[in-house]
């Protein structure tokens, strides 16, 4: 047997029916379900580590979770048994062996999310649980003005369900990207680091900039000030973290 040593995978999965990816006991989870499966085929218990936190719903292209185990095989073994276990909405999309100190989410010095609206009430089936119905009519460029507001260093707390220990709710963000193909807008969202449920709120905000509820100085004084927002955000199903960027 080898010592132990630190394993690293890019995860990619559905969120449409687990609770999100932290462990949260007597539900089904992203971090619950790849744990007990890999314990399971190790024959040792495992504790994941992650570079991002997704809310139930919110999908993953490319979340990274390392462990501390002894493999008893080669890590791209390991991969490949792992997915004959997992089920068909959890799939292990890539896996090395890390530095011993490596952390995926304080190691990570970039994440990109990806929002997804779907211009109309009725998507298509395909896309159903990969994007927010939006009936309202959308105005591109209001929508890019508005999230243009969110660029740079702001605090954040304004646009998140909690504020996390500590109370430090400062987030730098790159600009956003807007582009549009057929009824689908994406908007990409690249930060240093996001809070909780506040890409959705976000989003929620720049919807309600587009449809004349809130103005863009509302959304210049909750950047500012912290002032309260009156707003609902936008469903995860419509989220999907998309890659994140290391060293």
């Amino acid at each position: 047997m080898t010592g132990t040593q630190r394993i690293a995978m890019r995860v990619r999965y559905d969120g449409t029916e687990f609770h999100g990816s932290q462990l949260q006991s007597g539900l089904r989870t992203v971090s619950g379900t790849l744990t007990t499966e890999l314990s399971s085929l190790l024959g040792q218990h495992v504790h994941l580590l992650w570079a991002g936190r997704t809310d139930t719903g919110v999908h993953a292209d490319a979340n990274i979770c390392a462990f501390d185990a002894q493999p008893l095989m080669p890590v791209d073994n390991l991969a490949v048994m792992l997915n004959n276990a997992l089920p068909a909405d959890l799939r292990v999309v890539g896996q090395w062996l890390a530095a011993p100190e490596f952390h995926p989410r304080f190691d990570a010095r970039l994440r990109t999310y990806t929002y997804r609206i779907w211009r109309g009430t009725f998507a298509p089936v395909d896309r159903t649980r990969y994007v927010h119905e939006c009936p309202e009519p959308l105005d591109l460029v209001d929508l890019e003005r508005c999230a243009a507001l969110f660029t740079g260093e702001h605090d954040f707390r304004s646009f998140c369900r909690k504020p996390p220990e500590g109370g430090n709710c400062i987030c730098s963000l790159q600009p956003p990207e807007l582009d549009e193909s057929a009824q689908e807008i994406r908007i990409r969202f690249r930060g240093n680091r996001f809070l909780r449920h506040m890409i959705c709120r976000l989003v929620g905000a720049m919807l309600c900039v587009s449809a004349g509820r809130l103005s863009e100085d509302d959304i210049a004084l909750a950047l500012g000030a912290g002032r309260e927002l009156k707003l609902n955000p936008a469903p995860g199903r419509g989220l999907t973290l998309t890659w994140v960027d290391y060293e």
